[in-house]
């Protein structure tokens, strides 16, 4: 695999997502990987304008972040890789990599891959309480197969 990913994610992310880029680079030393952490804000725009490869959030977009990235017709498709409790609350909150629909209207494959990465046993062991559970990860591994079109639902 050759190319560039950039990656425009949330600050809250930038440990994890660091450590997905280091297995991401072991497996695919020819892709050029840029991170740019940002506020979660400038994550939607990015995806907009097209700036953005993936964007990893501690949160799904929200409804005027969602119109302005439908607006563009890029219209990014997330899967949820985690979960992450916030100090003094009770539930969890979906940790998400938004891919961003290149030609074609589908991920491009190196932004698959990335989340596949993120996906794998040694992805999931960087969030350690925050892990998904066997289930949920064959459930978010089916939901990134169906964003590619036949993507195998089993990452290694």
């Amino acid at each position: 695999m050759q190319g560039k990913l950039t990656i425009v994610g949330a600050r809250a992310m930038a440990r994890v997502v660091e450590r997905w880029v280091a297995i991401f680079r072991r497996e695919h030393p020819d892709v050029d990987v840029i991170v740019a952490p940002a506020g979660s804000g400038v994550v939607a725009e990015a995806l907009a304008d097209g700036v953005a490869d993936v964007a990893p959030l501690p949160r799904v977009l929200n409804q005027s972040e969602r119109g302005l990235t439908m607006a563009s017709s890029r219209d990014p498709r997330g899967v949820v890789v985690g979960f992450a409790s916030a100090r003094g609350q009770s539930s969890a909150r979906p940790l998400v990599i938004y891919l961003n629909k290149a030609t074609g209207g589908q991920p491009n494959g190196i932004a698959t891959e990335f989340a596949r990465v993120a996906l794998s046993p040694e992805g999931q062991r960087q969030f350690a309480a925050g892990a998904l559970t066997g289930v949920e990860r064959k459930h978010a591994l089916s939901a990134l197969g169906g964003l590619v079109g036949g993507m195998p639902a089993t990452a290694q």
